[in-house]
């Protein structure tokens, strides 16, 4: 319709235009056949980025003014008070301590130690102490069971830019007395002369010279250099002496990995001064250990090789039956480690393992540590141990941890002491241990829980269970069950007390076919340790100390009973 108006409009002006133009232009004829559609292709974009002034709609004007408005509080805020900057003098570490008490039995105890103000350039001390006891075990025919260690030491340290040089002398005396003959009730023995015990000593000193680096590598350099004298004497005219010469290198790296390698020699010999057709032993072994270190965060990666090359010699070795060892034996072992924590939950749980491979040299100082009362004479082996081992570690509740673990060892040579089931019968098995080295495996077991029950009140208790399979024999003397319960209880500067209960389950000490006379199982027991410190002022304390204050009647070993109730008390200066 619009379009009809618009052309009639047009037509009018163009016959008026004619008109004005004063002469005939004619006739023009017009007809209408439609009205216009218009196509889609007909349309074009007329801009392919639009702004909004292109469009019909018009920006809407907006004013706006924010002011703060003011809300009454009736707070009133405390005054802080001015800060007061004090100069405390910091209490001094105590360089001199010294520990003084007396038992029943005779047992005396004396510990005294001396350590230098710490300076820039050096360090040094020196300690000594002495513990002895004699009777106090029940049931046996020998009443003099007198025991006796005394150590000393001396050690000094200087203190360089990046290093720092060491050197430590320690001196140790053993005394003991083999004691190990019950009164079974048995025919008296018409064999010897019951008198005085057997007496064995141990005279050990020991040299040790490190060099220890203070600053962090960062690049390959040395980490660690030291060099370890051992040599003991002991009342049967055997000698030992044990060297050894560890390195360890680091080179670390900005990228959370670090490689470390430990290098080590040792020499071992062990022979009788005066006996040349006596048991004698001699041994070198070459150690090299890399292994890289990974950290991400809190998870902690260690992957290496543990290379072992040992030549081990025996000479005038005794040959049994079914234990034939050869005088000369060259050992070369490599075996991969691997250590790992991995945190599930940060700080409340994570989980832990490894796999490890382990090579010692058994000398009569490293068992003897282990048990002051063994045969003159004994045999040395070398002991090889692979052990892996999961664990986890958890946060039950604020001062409450737990750590549970299960592991599986493949040992070979494992020292085990041992006992002749009639060494009451025979002069020369009276005075002690034997050590035999088995192979076999083992699976331990271990359930640890922590818990902080007061401010004032610390618990602690631990399960261990192990089972083992022993080749040819058992695994004499070692218990399956071993638990232990801590308590600790502390009242400030006033005083403090502590218990230890154990458990220790039944175990086997010979084969019971072998001899009935006697049992071959030793029984199971608990026993207590009670300590108790009172503290009389800064530099000075008094402390009680009792074991086995249940008066349990067991046995350590074979014949070799445990003291019963000991009390010792005494005095505890520090200046």
């Amino acid at each position: 319709m619009k379009f009809r108006t618009l052309l009639t409009a047009s037509a009018l002006l163009t016959q008026y235009a004619l008109w004005s133009q004063g002469e005939s232009l004619g006739q023009i004829k017009l007809e209408v056949i439609g009205s216009y559609k218009a196509n889609i292709e007909d349309a074009q974009k007329l801009n392919d980025l639009p702004r909004t002034e292109d469009t019909t709609r018009s920006r809407i004007p907006v004013k706006f003014e924010i002011k703060p408005i003011i809300l009454p509080t009736d707070y009133t805020p405390e005054p802080l008070r001015p800060a007061k900057i004090t100069k405390t003098a910091v209490e001094p570490i105590p360089r001199t301590f010294l520990r003084a008490g007396a038992g029943l039995y005779t047992t005396p105890l004396l510990e005294f130690r001396y350590d230098s103000d710490r300076s820039r350039n050096n360090a040094f001390g020196a300690s000594f102490n002495h513990y002895s006891t004699r009777t106090g075990v029940r049931k046996i025919l020998f009443d003099n069971n007198g025991l006796s260690t005394t150590r000393g030491l001396v050690y000094y340290r200087h203190f360089f830019s990046n290093y720092s040089l060491g050197a430590t002398s320690h001196l140790t005396y053993d005394r003991v007395k083999y004691y190990g003959l019950p009164d079974y009730g048995l025919p008296p023995l018409d064999t010897f002369t019951i008198g005085n015990p057997a007496v064995q000593s141990y005279l050990i000193s020991t040299t040790r010279v490190d060099a220890m680096r203070l600053t962090p590598v960062r690049t390959f350099a040395m980490s660690n250099l030291g060099f370890r004298f051992d040599f003991l004497r002991d009342r049967y005219n055997i000698a030992e002496f044990h060297a050894s010469l560890p390195i360890d290198f680091e080179l670390a790296r900005n990228d959370n990995r670090n490689l470390k390698v430990q290098l080590a020699y040792e020499h071992m010999q062990h022979y009788n001064t005066i006996d040349a057709n006596a048991l004698a032993f001699q041994a070198n072994t070459f150690r090299i250990r890399p292994f890289m270190n990974f950290s991400n965060n809190n998870l902690t990666f260690d992957l290496g090789l543990n290379m072992v090359l040992s030549k081990y010699q025996r000479n005038n070795l005794i040959t049994i039956p079914g234990y034939e060892k050869e005088p000369d034996e060259v050992y070369f072992f490599i075996f991969p480690e691997a250590r790992f924590k991995v945190p599930l939950i940060a700080d409340v749980l994570e989980f832990d393992g490894f796999l490890k491979y382990d090579f010692q040299l058994n000398t009569l100082q490293s068992l003897s540590r282990s048990w002051l009362f063994i045969t003159p004479g004994i045999e040395l082996d070398y002991t090889q141990k692979i052990h892996g081992q999961i664990g986890m570690s958890g946060l039950i509740f604020p001062g409450a941890s737990f750590h549970l673990n299960a592991g599986y060892i493949d040992w070979k040579n494992l020292p085990i002491f041992y006992r002749n089931p009639f060494f009451y019968k025979t002069p020369d098995a009276i005075k002690g241990v034997e050590v035999l080295y088995l192979d076999g495996t083992q699976v331990p077991l271990q359930a640890k829980l922590s818990v902080k029950l007061t401010k004032s009140i610390d618990a602690e208790g631990i399960v261990n269970f192990n089972h083992y399979e022993m080749k040819r024999q058992q695994a004499w003397h070692l218990p399956r069950w071993r638990n232990e319960i801590k308590l600790k209880y502390s009242n400030g500067d006033a005083f403090d007390i502590g218990m230890d209960v154990f458990f220790i389950g039944e175990r086997v000490a010979f084969d019971q076919a072998l001899n009935t006379e006697i049992n071959a199982i030793l029984k199971p027991y608990t026993d207590a340790n009670l300590h108790f410190n009172y503290h009389y002022s800064k530099q000075m304390s008094f402390f009680l100390s009792i074991n086995n204050m249940f008066f349990n009647h067991y046995e350590h070993y074979l014949g070799y009973h445990a003291q019963q109730f000991l009390a010792l008390a005494g005095v505890v200066y520090k200046l």
